[in-house]
């Protein structure tokens, strides 16, 4: 690994990734942690992978960046690379109760949803999403088919749009629990023992 001036770096003119709108994220991203994605690229200065950090760095106005060279690739090779340096992240799926319970995490600890890249409305969906999450599995769990659960649960689906916690987030609180996971999973266990 080197360090490079930003002004060193070739930005690939047919780079198919569209990423001036996130530029302040990626500030943001840096202030927090530090630059710790270094910028692959090649001896000549063409950046293979690392655009919107260069940007960021140009931004905050950031001399020196980390760089790693690709100049053992061939040409076919860097640009097949680049684009799957973007598409790789897309892959996976995300596991939404554990996404929703790192999320909760962070927060706890101060640090809000942003500086792990999601927005406030993006947070609030995975909340509400793991919280019907586990009432399906709770539903699971106890044998119930989504037919008899009832249309109250069925509603949840509908009623509580991302950004929107109203009935859900008012029963958990109603229960005095901290942890929401645990939360809803008692508000359902209370219904289960009703019916």
């Amino acid at each position: 690994m080197e360090m490079w001036p930003v002004s060193r770096f070739v930005m690939y003119e047919k780079n198919p990734r569209k990423n001036d709108a996130q530029i302040d994220r990626m500030v943001g991203s840096i202030q927090e942690f530090g630059f710790r994605l270094p910028v692959l690229a090649k001896s000549d200065g063409l950046v293979v992978d690392g655009h919107l950090r260069i940007k960021a760095a140009q931004r905050m106005g950031i001399e020196e960046i980390p760089v790693i060279l690709a100049d053992g690739m061939t040409d076919a090779q860097i640009k097949a690379f680049r684009l799957l340096a973007n598409k790789s992240a897309n892959w996976a799926e995300w596991d939404i109760e554990l996404l929703a319970e790192e999320l909760n995490a962070l927060e706890s600890s101060g640090l809000s949803a942003e500086v792990a890249g999601f927005t406030d409305a993006e947070a609030d969906e995975i909340k509400i999403l793991a919280d019907i999450e586990l009432i399906e599995n709770t539903k699971k769990d106890n044998g119930i088919d989504g037919e008899s659960m009832g249309v109250g649960q069925v509603r949840i689906k509908v009623v509580l749009p991302p950004g929107c916690l109203d009935s859900l987030e008012k029963a958990i609180l109603a229960t005095g629990m901290n942890n929401r996971a645990q939360a809803v999973k008692h508000i359902c266990e209370m219904y289960l023992e009703e019916r």
